[in-house]
């Protein structure tokens, strides 16, 4: 007849602590690092954008060559400069 241990079941009762102490706390913490590093990247595409919308507005109000009341909310195309090269011989 076999016998049993006084630690019969222990292995269950440690991998349920385990699950209870550790990983539902790890699950539940992941998301809100993710969160926080994408606050982090929002927060420094925002001031690349506006360190570049300050290079590309004048101090006259216009950008490439359009008042704010003449452009409303569209931007404008961009202009497309073509260099042309002398033919090498």
């Amino acid at each position: 007849m076999p016998r049993h241990s006084p630690q019969a079941g222990q292995s269950l009762v440690e991998t349920t602590l385990l699950g209870i102490f550790v990983l539902v706390p790890l699950f539940l913490v992941t998301p809100l690092l993710g969160k926080y590093v994408d606050l982090q990247d929002s927060t420094l595409q925002a001031t690349r954008n506006a360190a570049f919308e300050r290079t590309v507005w004048s101090e006259t109000g216009q950008r490439d060559g359009m008042t704010t009341a003449q452009e409303g909310n569209v931007l404008p195309h961009p202009q497309v400069v073509s260099f042309k090269c002398a033919p090498t011989t």
